[in-house]
């Protein structure tokens, strides 16, 4: 029997693309069209947004073009819930 992987041995094997340069606007049908190839094959897709004002531009540009794909948006890390600093 075989070990199980490392999580990072699993991303470290898996299919990974880059892509930059895009018009704004454009990168929003890229990644729909990204992620409904992805959803056909059973994989994910991950995209880190630079802002929130991006992250939520995108996920409404994503449920137009792809509305049958889920996206999930999670908020920045830079924002801790229970700190007393923020």
């Amino acid at each position: 029997m075989e070990p199980a992987k490392q999580p990072t041995e699993q991303v470290a094997t898996e299919r990974s693309q880059s892509c930059y340069g895009l018009p704004e606007g454009e990168d929003g049908r890229y990644l729909a069209r990204l992620a409904q190839d992805a959803a056909r094959e059973k994989r994910i897709v991950c995209h880190i947004a630079r802002d929130d004002v991006r992250l939520h531009s995108l996920a409404d540009i994503l449920h137009f073009f792809a509305p049958d794909v889920e996206v999930v948006t999670l908020p920045a890390w830079d924002c801790l819930p229970y700190d007393r600093v923020s």
